[in-house]
């Protein structure tokens, strides 16, 4: 197909004299888009920069028309700027879970490790992990986590145990 004349009205015409819309590819809005929006955007962008920097990850790399994102080239749009909000959301979440996580065992650990010898003589075996304590009694295994209702249950299980012994040491002195 061949091209015969180009009128300023964003037509063209072919060899047939076929009238043809000159479409501009859509990159190219999508370009001065990204562009349009980049000063409203920065500062949202600058800030979730901040915070990625913060969490050790990788950076956004600012352009004219996109910014780098790892691999990926992005434009400038409130659609990206979301994506990016919603996953460093999700890191705080994951990191406010675990420092809960690190809070409670620095605080109930210490507790827990008191009482293994005291376990220990009474049959129970413990094994400590950075969520929980793992705990053996005879066949039964069990966790209990770094909290105070969970270390609250196991003082009770220990004196239980205790009474249970008392009691079947009574009873064997009495026969």
């Amino acid at each position: 197909m061949e091209i015969t004349k180009v009128i300023n009205t964003g037509v063209f015409f072919d060899a047939f004299n076929n009238p043809h819309e000159i479409v501009e590819p859509s990159w190219k809005k999508d370009e001065v888009e990204s562009i349009c929006c980049k000063s409203q955007l920065m500062p949202r962008l600058e800030i979730a920069n901040i915070k990625l920097a913060l969490y050790g990850l990788k950076t956004l790399q600012f352009g004219e028309v996109s910014f780098l994102r790892g691999w990926n080239n992005c434009y400038y749009s409130e659609y990206e700027v979301i994506k990016i909000e919603n996953e460093i959301e999700e890191i705080e979440k994951i990191e406010e879970k675990e420092t809960e996580i690190r809070v409670a065992r620095e605080t109930f650990r210490p507790m827990y490790e008191k009482l293994v010898d005291r376990a220990k003589g009474l049959g129970f075996v413990m094994s400590f992990s950075d969520k929980k304590i793992e705990i053996q009694h005879g066949n039964y295994y069990y966790a209990k986590f770094y909290n105070n209702i969970d270390l609250s249950k196991f003082i009770e299980e220990l004196k239980q145990e205790e009474r249970a012994i008392t009691i079947k040491n009574n009873n064997s002195n009495v026969a």
